[in-house]
């Protein structure tokens, strides 16, 4: 999954956004209609995609790494698709 596209389905005020992870097998016209349910906000069979909260930092001195911190979302999280300061657990 290091080369996975995450597509932005939401900017959060924190810097993170909202994506969907689909499992890498599944491609071309039902990769797009999964996507394109997750812009819609609909729920997501969790065996085929899952909502993610990401975000991407900079790190001196290191060359592309860390990747994106990646927290999926579950239930009432990904149904209210996130708005939570303490999300991350921090």
């Amino acid at each position: 999954m290091a080369n996975a596209r995450l597509p932005t389905l939401e900017m959060l005020t924190d810097g993170s956004y909202v994506s969907v992870l689909i499992d890498p097998k599944i491609t071309g016209a039902r990769r797009d209609a999964l996507i394109a349910a997750a812009r819609r906000g609909a729920d997501l069979d969790e065996d085929w995609a899952r909502y993610a909260r990401l975000i991407e930092y900079d790190v001196p001195g290191r060359f592309f790494w860390p990747p994106p911190v990646v927290r999926s979302l579950r239930g009432t999280e990904a149904a209210g698709r996130v708005s939570s300061p303490g999300l991350l657990g921090a």
